[in-house]
C-alpha cells in the first residue's frame, strides 16, 4: 500500500475517533435533558407523530466535534480523489 493511501486511511481512523468522541458527548447531552420527546395520535390515521421540545442549545464541543469530523473525512476524500488522479493519469507531463 502507497503511502498516499495510508494517509486516507489514518484519516479515516480520526474520523472514526471523532465521532466516537462526538457520540459521547451527544450521549451525554441527551442523557442530561436536552429535549422532551412528546407524541400526538393521530386517531382518523392511527397514526403516531413524535416530534422534540424544549431542545436546549448544543455544546461548543459538539458543535466543534461536528466540524472536525466533518473536516477529516473530506481532507480523506480529497486525499483519495489526489491519489486516483495519480494512479490514473495518462499524461506524464
Amino acid at each position: 500500500m502507497g503511502d498516499g493511501l495510508k494517509l486516507v486511511l489514518q484519516r479515516v481512523e480520526r474520523a472514526k475517533v471523532q465521532r466516537a468522541d462526538l457520540e459521547r458527548e451527544v450521549r451525554a447531552w441527551a442523557d442530561a435533558g436536552a429535549y422532551t420527546v412528546v407524541s400526538q395520535l393521530y386517531p382518523n390515521t392511527g397514526q403516531t407523530l413524535f416530534y422534540l421540545e424544549n431542545v436546549a442549545e448544543a455544546s461548543p464541543t459538539i458543535t466543534a466535534l461536528i466540524a472536525e469530523t466533518i473536516h477529516s473525512l473530506r481532507t480523506a476524500l480529497d486525499n483519495l480523489a489526489y491519489q486516483l488522479f495519480l494512479v490514473c493519469r495518462t499524461d506524464p507531463s
